[in-house]
């Protein structure tokens, strides 16, 4: 019997966690820096959203997730409906905005606390007049 070469995938066990990086280690090691492991970068998720999550927005950060999401949501939605349904359930894509803007601010992120405004929101300001209450 043949040995498995490499490494081999496990299947992980149904509810098992996975920890997630806000900004992907790769970004700190391509300038040079430590990797961010605090609290603020670093978020446990189940294995299946993580990986939902990565084959959606591949290595993009939070904040560049919401980018996306704001200039092509409906498009990325149509091209991963497996994945996005793990990850968003059955929410829009603004739905999907608003829930990553809440984590971004949940996780510490957001400049709100520093400069009384968050930058993202800033950024996108033509998206809160068509928000609906969820």
């Amino acid at each position: 019997m043949a040995r498995h070469k490499g490494k081999r995938k496990k299947r992980p066990r149904r509810g098992a966690m996975d920890r997630h990086h806000l900004t992907a280690k790769d970004y700190y090691r391509r300038r040079g820096e430590e990797i961010d492991n605090s609290r603020q970068n670093v978020c446990v998720l189940k294995v299946e959203r993580h990986r939902a999550y990565h084959a959606i927005f591949l290595i993009l950060s939070l904040e560049e997730a919401i980018e996306a999401l704001h200039e092509q949501g409906q498009a990325i939605k149509e091209k991963h409906p497996n994945h996005w349904a793990v990850l968003f359930r059955d929410k829009s894509p603004l739905e999907a905005i608003y829930l990553l803007h809440r984590f971004h601010r949940i996780k510490g992120r957001c400049t709100r606390q520093l400069v009384g405004v968050c930058l993202s929101e800033v950024r996108h300001a033509e998206h809160r007049d068509r928000r609906q209450t969820f």
